[in-house]
C-alpha cells in the first residue's frame, strides 16, 4: 500500500484532453491566428482585385463606354471569385429582360487556392493551427466561411448600372451573384488552409496505392503546366492579335486554367460543342448569329494547322509525364500492369468534373414582352460529351508508358531523366524505393511531438512531461511521430514494408540502398547504359523521327498560314480592291452580276477610270460565324467621297485546293442597276460611253402623244462618282444640268437606283432654233405651205391676195433643250376682192410659234413647230 500511495503522490492527476471545438477555436483569440486570418483575406480580394483590373482592361474597347467607378470593379471582382453573372432590364408594364452568364475563371481561382495555401504554410508555426484533424478542419470552415462572407457583402451585393455598357441599357444593371460567391469562396479557402495545415499528415495515413495516385496526379499536373503552359499563352497571345483582339490579351491569366484544360481536351481528340436553344415565337432573337442546335469542333476545326502544334505538345507530354509518373512508382524487376490502371480511373473522375462542371460557358436570355408573351434564349459551350473518355484513354497510355520511359532515359539521357522527374525522385527510384509517404513540409513546421519510449526502463520511469499541445494531441495509434526538429512524418510504420523519407537533410537517396525491412524482395539491378553504338543508331531513329514531325508540323503551319489568306474576309477584300483600283473588267470576271450584255455598257475599264471618285474600303468583317461552313456572310463598309454605307456580300466555298487550300467565291456582285432618265436628251456621256436612252412613246403602236426627245435606260455601275455629258453628237447643242452623277445603294426603286439627268440648250441651239422658227414662218406665208395646220389660221387660207412676215421672231424661250418658244411674229395679209368687200385692206396678225427639238438624230437637231398661239400685245 505504501508503495501505491507513493507512486500516486508522485504522479500529476489525469487530464482530459481538449475537445475538438475548444482546439480549433482556442488559437483564434490570439493574434498570430488574428493575423494569419486578416492576411489569407487580404490574399484573397487582392488577387480578385487583381482579376477584376485585368477583365475592365480588357472589356473597354468593347463597350460605349469605358469602365470607371468602384462599382464596376466590385462587380468584376465578385465575378472573379464566383464566376456568375446576373442582370436585366425591368420595363415595367412593358415587358423585362434577364440576363444570366456563367463561367468560372479557372485561372484566378487557382490564384487565390494557391496564395492562400502558401500562406497558411508558411505561417503554420506561428499561428498554432497543429492540432488533430477534426480540430484543423473546424477551423478551416470557420476561418473560410468568414472569408467568404465578408468577400459576399463587399463584391455580391454590388450593382453596376447598364448605361456604362451600352446606352441602349441604361434601364438595366448586372451584379455578380452572391451565392456563387460565398460558396466557392469557402470551398477554396477551406481546402487551401486544410490541405496546407493537415494535408501531409493526412496523406500519410492512407494506403500507400493512394499515395502513388496522389503523387502521379502530382507528376501530371507538372508535366501539363510545363509542357502545355508555354504553348497555351503563346498560342493564346498570338490567336488575340492575329484576330485583332489585341485587348483580350489580360484576361489570358485569369482564364489560364480554362484554356489548359481545354487544350488538354482539344489535343487529346476531344472535342468543344456550341449549343443554341430558342423558344422565339415572334422572332425577338432574330439577330443572334448562331442557329439553334449543337455544333461540334475538334482541334482541326478550331485551330485550323495550328493544331499541328497542339498535337506536338502533347506527344512531348507523353514522354515528359511518362517520366515523371515513373520516378513516382517503385523500380521493378519487370513492368507491373496492375498499378497503371488506378491513375486513368481517378483521372476520367476528374475529367468528368473539369470538363463538364467547371470550364463551360453558359448564357442565358429571357424576354418577358407584354401581350407576346415569353421568350428565352441559351447558348453553352462545353466539351464534348466523349472528351473525358479520351483524356482517359491518354492517361491509360502514359500510364503504361511509365513503366518504360524512366529506364530508357535513365539508360540514355540520365540527365534529362533527373531534370524531368527531380533528383530526390530519380534517387528513390534507383534505389528501388517506393515513392509513398507524407509530402514534404518546412522544416519546424509544427511543434514535435513526445516519442514514446519502449524499452524496460522507460517503463519504469516517470512520463516525461509534454507540450500542452502535444498531451492534448496525441499522434493517432499506430501512427509514428513526428521527427524532432523536422516535424516531417515517416514513410510509414515499423512491419509495414515502407522506408525513410531518406537521409537527413537531403531527402534522397544514394544509389543502390539496399532495403530496410527484412523479408522484402531486394530492388532490381540499376538499368546499364547503352552501348554506344546503340546509342548512336537511337539518337540517329530519335533525330530522324524528331526532324519528320518537325517537317510535318511546318507544313501543317505552312498550310494554315497560307489559309489564313485565303479566307472569305481576303476573298471579298481582293473583289473590292479591283473596284476600287477602277479595273471593272477584271472585277466583273471575278464575280459576274448576271445581266444581258446590253446592260453591262458602264461595267468596263474606261467608264470606270473615268470616275472622280471611286469606293475606298473601310472594313471588311465576316458575319453569323455560327452559320454553316459552305456559305458564309460577310459585311463590307465602304465609303464613297467620304459618305459611308455598308454591303452583304455571300461568299461560298469551292473545291480545296491539293485537298488543303481554301477556295472561295463571292456570289454578291457590288454592281447595281441604275435607271439613266431624261426627258429632253436622247442620250448621255457616263464616263466618256455613250448611253442611248429610249423612249417608250416611239415604239408605242396606240395612239401616239406629242413626241419627246428623252428616254430611259437601265445599265449596271459600280459605286462611285462619274462625270456626265449629253451625247457626242448633241454636244455642241445641248449641255446636262448635272456635271456629275452619284452611284450609291440606298435610294433603290424596283429597277435600281435612279438618275434623272435634264439637257441645257446651248447659245447655238437657240440660235439654231431661232432660225428654223423664221423658217417656218416664212413657210408659212408662201403657198401651198401656208395651209400646214401649225401656221396661223388667218394665214390657212387660198383666197388670200398676198402673205408676207412683216416681223420676224427675234427672240427664243427655251425652259429645256427639247421645247420652245418664239418671241412675236408680225404677220400681214391681205384678201382678194369680193362682192362684199371690192377693196380689202392689208390686216395684220402677231403670233408665237412653240414646238419641240429632237436630238436624239446624229445630225442637227430636228425642230417641230408644233403650235401657234395669239400673242397679246400690251
Amino acid at each position: 500500500m505504501s508503495d501505491e500511495s507513493t507512486v500516486s503522490a508522485d504522479q500529476p492527476a489525469f487530464q482530459a484532453p481538449p475537445s475538438v471545438v475548444s482546439q480549433a477555436l482556442s488559437p483564434l483569440g490570439r493574434a498570430p491566428a488574428q493575423i494569419s486570418f486578416l492576411l489569407t483575406l487580404a490574399a484573397v480580394l487582392g488577387t480578385a482585385l487583381i482579376s477584376a483590373i485585368l477583365i475592365l482592361v480588357a472589356i473597354a474597347p468593347s463597350v460605349d463606354k469605358a469602365p470607371s467607378g468602384i462599382s464596376p470593379l466590385l462587380v468584376a471582382m465578385g465575378y472573379s471569385l464566383g464566376g456568375h453573372l446576373t442582370g436585366g432590364i425591368d420595363e415595367g408594364s412593358v415587358g423585362s429582360v434577364s440576363i444570366g452568364a456563367s463561367m468560372l475563371p479557372l485561372g484566378t481561382l487557382a490564384a487565390v487556392a494557391t496564395a492562400v495555401h502558401l500562406l497558411a504554410r508558411r505561417r503554420a508555426r506561428q499561428d498554432e493551427s497543429w492540432a488533430p484533424f477534426g480540430a484543423v478542419a473546424l477551423r478551416a470552415a470557420l476561418e473560410a466561411l468568414a472569408i467568404a462572407v465578408v468577400a459576399c457583402l463587399l463584391t455580391g451585393i454590388v450593382s453596376v448600372s447598364g448605361d456604362g455598357i451600352s446606352p441602349d441599357l441604361d434601364k438595366g444593371e448586372i451584379h455578380a451573384s452572391p451565392g456563387w460567391i460565398l460558396l466557392s469562396v469557402w470551398v477554396l479557402v477551406f481546402g487551401a488552409l486544410t490541405a496546407a495545415r493537415a494535408g501531409s499528415a493526412l496523406l500519410a495515413r492512407t494506403p500507400g496505392a493512394i499515395q502513388r495516385v496522389v503523387h502521379e496526379l502530382g507528376g501530371l499536373a507538372w508535366g501539363v503546366g510545363v509542357i502545355l503552359g508555354p504553348v497555351v499563352v503563346l498560342g493564346a497571345i498570338v490567336g488575340a492579335a492575329l484576330n485583332d483582339a489585341a485587348h483580350a490579351i489580360p484576361v489570358i491569366p485569369v482564364y489560364l486554367g480554362n484554356l489548359l484544360i481545354y487544350a488538354l481536351s482539344l489535343g487529346t481528340l476531344g472535342g468543344a460543342s456550341l449549343s443554341a436553344s430558342q423558344r422565339d415565337a415572334f422572332g425577338v432573337f432574330a439577330d443572334i448569329p448562331v442557329d439553334a442546335g449543337t455544333t461540334t469542333s475538334l482541334a482541326w476545326d478550331a485551330l485550323g494547322g495550328w493544331s499541328s502544334l497542339l498535337f506536338l505538345a502533347i506527344l512531348v507530354l507523353l514522354v515528359v509525364a511518362a517520366a515523371r509518373i515513373g520516378t513516382r512508382r517503385q523500380r521493378l524487376a519487370a513492368p507491373s500492369f496492375e498499378r497503371v490502371w488506378q491513375m486513368p480511373a481517378v483521372g476520367l473522375v476528374l475529367a468528368i468534373v473539369a470538363l463538364h462542371l467547371l470550364i463551360p460557358l453558359r448564357v442565358h436570355i429571357g424576354v418577358s414582352v407584354a401581350r407576346l408573351g415569353s421568350h428565352s434564349a441559351g447558348l453553352s459551350l462545353v466539351p464534348s460529351w466523349w472528351s473525358s473518355l479520351t483524356l482517359a484513354l491518354i492517361l491509360l497510355v502514359i500510364s503504361v508508358l511509365a513503366e518504360y520511359v524512366p529506364g530508357l532515359l535513365h539508360a540514355n539521357a540520365a540527365s534529362l531523366l533527373r531534370l524531368i522527374g527531380g533528383g530526390a525522385a530519380v534517387d528513390r527510384w534507383v534505389a528501388g524505393l517506393p515513392a509513398t509517404g507524407a509530402l514534404p513540409m518546412t522544416s519546424g513546421q509544427f511543434a514535435a511531438g513526445p516519442v514514446a519510449s519502449t524499452g524496460p526502463l522507460a517503463s519504469a520511469g516517470p512520463v516525461a512531461q509534454a507540450s500542452p499541445i502535444a498531451a492534448a494531441a496525441p499522434p493517432p495509434p499506430g501512427t509514428p511521430a513526428a521527427s524532432p526538429g523536422t516535424g516531417a512524418f515517416p514513410l510509414g510504420t515499423p512491419g509495414t514494408g515502407a522506408f525513410p523519407l531518406g537521409a537527413p537533410d537531403t531527402g534522397s537517396f544514394p544509389a543502390g540502398a539496399a532495403l530496410a525491412v527484412a523479408g522484402t524482395v531486394p530492388a532490381p539491378a540499376i538499368p546499364a547504359p547503352m552501348s554506344p553504338r546503340a546509342r548512336r543508331r537511337l539518337k540517329l531513329v530519335t533525330g530522324a523521327v524528331v526532324a519528320c514531325l518537325a517537317l510535318l508540323m511546318g507544313f501543317f503551319i505552312a498550310v494554315e498560314m497560307l489559309n489564313s489568306q485565303r479566307t472569305p474576309e481576303k476573298e471579298v477584300e481582293k473583289y473590292l480592291d479591283l473596284v476600287a483600283a477602277g479595273k471593272a473588267s477584271e472585277a466583273t470576271a471575278m464575280v459576274d452580276p448576271g445581266v444581258s450584255n446590253d446592260q453591262r455598257a458602264l461595267l468596263t475599264d474606261s467608264a470606270m477610270s473615268a470616275a472622280t471618285s471611286r469606293i475606298t474600303v473601310v472594313d471588311v468583317e465576316e458575319k453569323e460565324k455560327g452559320k454553316g461552313d459552305d456559305e458564309k456572310r460577310v459585311e463590307a463598309t465602304l465609303s464613297v467621297n467620304g459618305e459611308k454605307f455598308t454591303r452583304i456580300f455571300t461568299v461560298s466555298s469551292k473545291d480545296k485546293s491539293f485537298g488543303l487550300l481554301n477556295n472561295w467565291k463571292v456570289k454578291t456582285s457590288l454592281a447595281m442597276p441604275v435607271q439613266l432618265s431624261s426627258k429632253s436628251l436622247g442620250g448621255l456621256s457616263v464616263g466618256g460611253t455613250e448611253v442611248a436612252l429610249e423612249n417608250p412613246s416611239k415604239s408605242s403602236k396606240g395612239p401616239k402623244p406629242p413626241e419627246r426627245a428623252g428616254g430611259t435606260a437601265v445599265q449596271y455601275m459600280y459605286p462611285g462618282i462619274y462625270p456626265i455629258a449629253s451625247a457626242s453628237a448633241t454636244s455642241a447643242y445641248i449641255t446636262t444640268d448635272k456635271s456629275s452623277v452619284t452611284v450609291l445603294p440606298g435610294d433603290s426603286a424596283a429597277s435600281g437606283t435612279v438618275l434623272a439627268v435634264e439637257g441645257a440648250p446651248t447659245e447655238e441651239l437657240k440660235r439654231y432654233v431661232l432660225a428654223k422658227i423664221n423658217e417656218k414662218a416664212t413657210s408659212c406665208v408662201t403657198p401651198p405651205t401656208n395651209t400646214d395646220s401649225s401656221c396661223p389660221i388667218e394665214l390657212r387660207s387660198t383666197d388670200l391676195a398676198s402673205l408676207s412676215v412683216t416681223t420676224p421672231a427675234s427672240t427664243v424661250t427655251m425652259d429645256d433643250a427639247s421645247t420652245f418658244k418664239s418671241g412675236t411674229i408680225v404677220f400681214t395679209y391681205r384678201r382678194n376682192p369680193s362682192t362684199w368687200d371690192k377693196n380689202p385692206k392689208d390686216q395684220t396678225v402677231r403670233y408665237t410659234f412653240s414646238g419641240t427639238v429632237d436630238l436624239s438624230g446624229s445630225g442637227d437637231p430636228e425642230v417641230t413647230v408644233t403650235r401657234a398661239a395669239h400673242a397679246l400685245a400690251f
